[in-house]
């Protein structure tokens, strides 16, 4: 379902390309290819859950570039900066080249299907309700969001605290 972007450079996308990298290649795509782009969605989660989702993916693999760790920098304490700047860098691009953009907040497009399909209803086309409602159901997982709350300490001081805490049992 993921795409790396580069399937819109060459000319073998799919309608709906699923890319976090899109970012990156967005203004290039749009600068050297007839690509027309129906609808950009964007989903919007609150940036230091973003950011410790990263984290938290790359410390269980014990790497930083895991799929879904770490983006654009192998320091965890300059994630958000990262994420920041290339959100940015995505709606500069959308802003500047014309593409219809819709926002849709994480994690709510994962647990409200109504709320979703009337965000991206422009580029469903004809589709029902009750038929996008089954395609929900099956790929929709819920379960794989994490809270993370902002008392929780992250990058650099996260890590000497959690280690403190090894080490000194406190």
């Amino acid at each position: 379902m993921e795409h790396s972007g580069e399937c819109l450079l060459n000319g073998t996308a799919p309608y709906v390309v699923k890319s976090p990298g899109l970012s990156e290649k967005l203004e290039l795509v749009l600068e050297s290819t007839d690509v027309k782009i129906d609808l950009l969605i964007v989903s919007v989660r609150d940036l230091f859950s973003a950011a410790e989702s990263r984290r938290r993916v790359s410390a269980i693999a014990k790497n930083p570039k895991a799929p879904g760790g770490l983006s654009g920098t192998k320091k965890p304490g300059r994630q958000e900066a990262v994420l920041a700047e290339k959100f940015y860098r995505l709606v500069y691009t959308a802003v500047k080249h014309q593409v219809p953009t819709v926002y849709v907040y994480f994690p709510r497009i994962v647990k409200d299907p109504e709320y979703l399909y009337e965000s991206i209803r422009p580029a469903l086309l004809d589709t029902e309700y009750p038929v996008f409602l089954r395609a929900f159901e099956k790929v929709s997982r819920p379960e794989l969001v994490h809270r993370f709350e902002k008392t929780q300490h992250s990058g650099l001081l996260g890590t000497l605290l959690r280690r403190s805490k090894e080490i000194f049992g406190k």
